[in-house]
């Protein structure tokens, strides 16, 4: 068992550094002192760790929205049978003359007469062969009557809510792509990051944006952050894929870095996309990070598109989705 002075042992405080890093997109300069870990996890989730203070977190209409359906559904049945076992026991207290038969004697002893009379009245269904008898018992109808009433459109609304919530199912490349001076004499050197919409919905007027992350060769323990220009960062539509462009110029954080250098200052690429979901007219978000290990230097993408002859239509192959080739 844990207590409190263990916890304490195992914590270390830390105060942010006095030189403004500048630009710090609300991530702060905080995080650089975390033994340099990333900013941002692939999946798009902060690298950080946000303790539950109250009960009320876990109970509040946010957890349950972003908890998995596993869980959601493993929730509100642990809670179904919970409530009728809470008032289950409540009829028994009643007294065994609280309940009387008005038909077949329900088998299983008082308890599980006691139980499912719980459940007929919780949903609502009132077979009728047991019935409440005396002012205790109805009262504990009465209340769980509106307990049902209150669950079940709870439920209802939650349901609806995840339903109705867009997901911007957006699948980013694995790697990003570090195209080099060394490429075709009509390439320019860039920055590469492809992405393409998973979702049936179609997305629309997107808008992405870029950050390089590095720690300051001179102060290591600051982290500066560099918004990069992309050569399109909107588009109307997104009915194939969109490769994100940043060209390497004398301007750009790229400009004279090499792959040895980027991992010595535990380089990192923020990518945020935004855009409208059209079935239901919501702005959606879908964000990840590259690290020095996740990108390919002196390499571009490989062709994706795939062409129909028959019918003229175009498709992305997703087994190149992700794939790079070296710059030749």
């Amino acid at each position: 068992m844990t207590n409190e002075n263990d916890n304490e042992s195992n914590t270390e405080y830390i105060t942010p550094p006095k030189a403004a890093s500048g630009q710090d997109l609300g991530i702060g300069d905080i995080l650089s002192e975390q033994k340099r870990l990333r900013l941002l996890n692939r999946d798009g989730t902060f690298n950080v760790q946000r303790n539950r203070k109250s009960y009320r977190d876990d109970l509040s209409y946010a957890t349950f929205l972003q908890m998995s359906w596993p869980h959601f559904l493993i929730s509100v049945v642990v809670s179904f049978f919970a409530v009728n076992l809470a008032f289950a026991t409540a009829y028994i207290l009643c007294g065994q003359t609280a309940r009387g038969r008005n038909g077949p004697d329900p088998q299983g002893g008082h308890f599980w007469q006691a139980y499912f009379f719980s459940v007929h009245t919780f949903a609502t269904i009132g077979y009728g062969n047991v019935v409440p008898v005396g002012l205790k018992a109805n009262l504990v109808v009465t209340v769980e009557s509106f307990f049902g009433l209150f669950g079940y459109s709870l439920v209802t609304g939650l349901l609806f809510a995840r339903f109705a919530k867009p997901i911007a199912r957006i699948r980013f490349s694995h790697k990003a792509a570090m195209r080099t001076a060394a490429a075709h004499i009509h390439d320019k050197p860039a920055l590469l990051v492809r992405l393409t919409n998973a979702s049936r919905s179609e997305l629309i007027q997107l808008e992405a944006n870029m950050v390089a992350a590095f720690f300051d060769a001179e102060n290591k323990t600051i982290r500066r952050y560099f918004p990069l220009k992309l050569e399109r960062s909107k588009v109307s539509f997104l009915p194939l894929g969109w490769t994100l462009v940043h060209f390497i110029t004398p301007d750009s954080p790229f400009h004279d870095l090499t792959d040895e250098k980027f991992r010595q200052m535990s380089g990192e690429i923020i990518v945020q996309v935004s855009g409208s979901d059209q079935a239901s007219s919501q702005v959606v978000y879908a964000r990840t990070s590259y690290t020095a290990d996740e990108v390919d230097w002196n390499a571009r993408y490989v062709d994706m598109y795939r062409h129909d002859k028959a019918t003229g239509l175009l498709s992305i192959d997703m087994e190149k989705f992700d794939s790079t080739q070296p710059l030749t």
